[in-house]
């Protein structure tokens, strides 16, 4: 019985711990940072270090020397080999490409 009154406790804890304060509540009262930022004609894709695919892929690239990636990925030891295999993995075209960039940015720096 103690054991079930502790797991209890616990998914309470989790439950509780999982709500948060970052809610007004019903009806608003949000503060002016939680309000809509206003358009600043920025497209989507503007800014690559806001893409997870970008991100990903130079984080992945940075981590080891292009010999070592290309030994991983089966591919010759080019820059442009890699970040198109590291790119494959993503699922839109738009993804492969910031993939891509991202990856090449990394390989830039060696």
């Amino acid at each position: 019985m103690r054991n079930l009154s502790a797991i209890l406790f616990a998914s309470a804890l989790v439950g509780v711990a999982g709500c948060g304060g970052t809610s007004a509540g019903p009806g608003g009262g949000g503060s002016a940072a939680t309000a809509a930022k206003p358009d600043t004609n920025e497209q989507p894709g503007d800014n690559p270090l806001s893409n997870p695919a970008y991100l990903a892929a130079n984080n992945v690239c940075s981590l080891f020397p292009l010999t070592e990636l290309a030994r991983q990925n089966g591919v010759k030891a080019t820059k442009q080999a890699v970040a198109k295999k590291v790119a494959e993995s993503e699922t839109t075209a738009h993804d492969r490409e910031q993939a891509f960039k991202g990856c090449m940015d990394a390989l830039k720096t060696e």
